[in-house]
């Protein structure tokens, strides 16, 4: 009975011996394929495959797995944008990319991103642009692959918006005449022969006999006239409403004088000129010409003072690309006081704002 005793005990040890090594085998095995070994296998650190487990759902750790090693992951899965449905393509947006874990996150989770284009350094820039209108994607995206040189993702973004990637007078709309004072009216945009607004004759003190001009546009030109003459300016009108009778005449002088490629640049087609809403004045100082006027006390005070009034400067030097006008320093829009100041202080020109503020949505 002894001698079986201790046979026993020993067949116990060594299968307790037994069942220790085959526990330990099984944990080493288990341990070998767990994620944490197969993503440092892969190249991430302990302490990256550690914010690695605790920020990416199981399911997408294959995804990982599948992936070659790069140390931009440990950024993107700790930037607070971080989306785990978009793992694959943030992955896919590594290969292609060569920028920072947070430049392709913001690349990514952008509302109008398609991981089946392959962006340029412009076309990324273009996305992350201020004014960037997503109903324009598909045109940023042609404009940018169409120019041959080294062009702004700011310049195109604003040509874009101001319909500028189109011929002049092509595919015209009709200007949305419920805008009021923010009615945009260019070579894109026009008013009927019968378009109707409440028009005032402007008292002969502030310019030319017969100027007219509308009511609310009127009554905040005579306080920026006012306003001017205490700082020693005075402020003459020699345009103002035109109607579309009278634009056709203007139009055709400037045929007469140049052909139509002067008469383009410097007028509008009836219909297309701004005047006919009554609320474009062209603003000079007595005795001042076309020539002349730039740089001027008047033009300088109007550049600085007028949006206090609610006029902008139409057609400013550096947006010509933008209105397709050239300079005119004497040519003021009546847009309202809220919408001058953001013009003013954002360096806009009338189609920029309109598109960004009015038309965006």
């Amino acid at each position: 009975m002894r001698k079986w005793s201790k046979k026993s005990k020993l067949a116990k040890i060594v299968v307790s011996l037994g069942l220790v090594l085959l526990l330990i085998a099984i944990g080493l095995i288990a341990y070998e394929n767990s994620a944490l070994r197969k993503l440092e296998r892969v190249g991430y650190n302990r302490e990256e495959v550690e914010t690695i487990l605790e920020m990416v759902e199981k399911s997408d750790i294959e995804l990982l797995l599948a992936h070659k090693y790069d140390e931009r992951v440990d950024e993107l899965v700790k930037d607070g944008n971080f989306q785990n449905g978009k793992l694959s393509e943030y992955l896919d947006g590594l290969d292609k990319y060569a920028i920072s874990a947070e430049g392709l996150i913001q690349l990514v989770n952008h509302p109008d991103y398609d991981p089946a284009e392959d962006y340029s350094e412009l076309e990324r820039a273009i996305l992350k642009e201020k004014y960037y209108l997503s109903r324009n994607y598909e045109r940023y995206l042609a404009a940018a692959r169409s120019v041959n040189e080294e062009v702004e993702a700011a310049e195109i973004v604003a040509q874009v918006n101001s319909n500028r990637d189109r011929e002049y007078y092509t595919e015209p709309e009709a200007a949305d005449i419920d805008a009021g004072d923010l009615l945009l009216v260019n070579k894109y945009y026009y008013l009927g022969p019968d378009y109707d607004v409440d028009i005032v004759a402007m008292d002969a003190t502030y310019g030319q006999i017969g100027v007219e001009m509308e009511r609310e546009t009127y009554e905040y030109f005579q306080k920026m006239a006012e306003a001017a003459l205490l700082d020693g300016v005075q402020l003459y009108v020699t345009s103002g409403y035109r109607d579309y009778t009278d634009q056709e005449e203007v139009f055709a002088s400037y045929l007469a004088e140049g052909g139509e490629a002067h008469a383009l640049v410097y007028a509008a087609k009836p219909g297309y000129s701004e005047h006919q809403t009554g609320r474009a004045l062209d603003i000079f100082t007595p005795g001042m010409t076309l020539t002349s006027f730039a740089g001027t006390k008047g033009a300088n005070w109007l550049a600085n003072e007028a949006y206090k009034y609610g006029f902008v400067l139409r057609y400013p030097e550096d947006k010509v690309e933008i209105t397709g006008y050239e300079y005119e320093p004497w040519h003021y829009r009546y847009v309202g006081k809220d919408a001058a100041k953001t013009i003013y202080n954002e360096g806009l020109s009338l189609e920029e704002y309109y598109a960004y503020y009015i038309a965006r949505g």
